[in-house]
């Protein structure tokens, strides 16, 4: 949760400190321990087993090492990486410029 909260601070620009940043987010939105799940809907002992039965039911495979970005229409001078990396370099002036 701190860390996912320094995050979200980097991202809009906002410092930890600030009593006036939004707090969107709860110190309970983390990955709950099966012990935790089972107290927190021990009236509806269902929810659980439905979660059990989609878990099983989905089914995901990653070749690490490799990117699956979607096809994205690049200028002719460019290949999709340099494009990522000078659409990147000039965001990043743009926010210096702003600091």
């Amino acid at each position: 949760y701190e860390a996912h909260e320094a995050r979200v601070c980097i991202s809009t620009g906002r410092v930890l400190g600030d009593p006036r940043r939004p707090r969107e987010y709860s110190d309970q939105q983390y990955l709950k321990s099966s012990d935790e799940m089972a107290a927190l809907f021990a009236d509806i002992p269902a929810a659980l087993d439905n979660s059990l039965e989609l878990a099983r039911r989905c089914n995901l495979e990653l070749r690490l090492g490799t990117y699956f970005l979607p096809a994205f229409p690049v200028p002719d001078e460019h290949t999709l990486d340099s494009w990522i990396r000078s659409t990147a370099h000039e965001g990043l002036e743009k926010r210096l410029e702003k600091a």
